[in-house]
């Protein structure tokens, strides 16, 4: 039987190929590499959810209790917006609060806080899921009541005006026909593998 030979051309000519087979691979597996942190980084911005209202420490009650304390927060100044807003001046709001209209009552400016609030503390609550832990907030209208009864309302400026009043665990002051929100009362119950935690935290908004 005859071999077919390749003559000395041909030999190095296959020989480049399969060298510049083998620098495409190399190149790519590089540029894959290299890329890697900045695809991260992408799906990391990219992500829809409120980072800041998340819980993502190793201790899952002061995480819990900080992200807290940003959603009331966030979630009062948003009311403050719709008290003080002169774009809506006028225009009482008869909605509860659900709506954008101007706010000035008590109560809607509580229910305008409950609305608000919502989303955040629902991303709080789903935030432990993925660990294998659960929580669960619940406004405390009691807590709420015996806030303003101990006096610990009048810490602050808020001492320089009437008495609040409570509305579902939202507490709410008058300054000069404005209703402002100046605490909020929750239960929180958080089960994680090691414990089972109940607590009524009192979130004071400074003012």
């Amino acid at each position: 039987m005859n071999r077919r030979r390749l003559n000395p051309v041909a030999r190095r000519l296959a020989g480049r190929g399969d060298d510049r087979g083998q620098l495409i691979l190399v190149a790519a597996a590089a540029l894959a590499i290299a890329l890697f942190p900045l695809v991260l980084a992408y799906l990391q911005l990219g992500y829809a959810g409120d980072v800041d209202a998340e819980p993502t420490g190793t201790d899952p009650e002061s995480e819990l209790t900080q992200a807290l304390e940003r959603a009331v927060h966030d979630a009062a100044a948003e009311v403050d917006h719709r008290t003080t807003s002169e774009s809506g001046a006028g225009e009482s709001t008869d909605d509860g609060g659900v709506g954008d209209g101007h706010i000035d009552s008590p109560e809607g400016a509580a229910a305008a806080f409950r609305t608000s609030a919502s989303d955040d503390l629902k991303r709080i609550e789903t935030a432990y899921v993925a660990d294998g832990s659960a929580a669960r907030i619940e406004y405390a209208p009691t807590g709420a009541e015996t806030w303003i009864d101990d006096g610990h309302w009048r810490d602050g400026i808020a001492g320089d005006f009437s008495e609040p009043t409570a509305h579902g665990g939202v507490v709410i002051q008058e300054r000069g026909g404005e209703p402002t929100v100046i605490a909020v009362a929750v239960d929180v119950h958080l089960r994680t593998p090691e414990a089972t935690i109940d607590r009524r935290v009192i979130v004071h908004v400074p003012r």
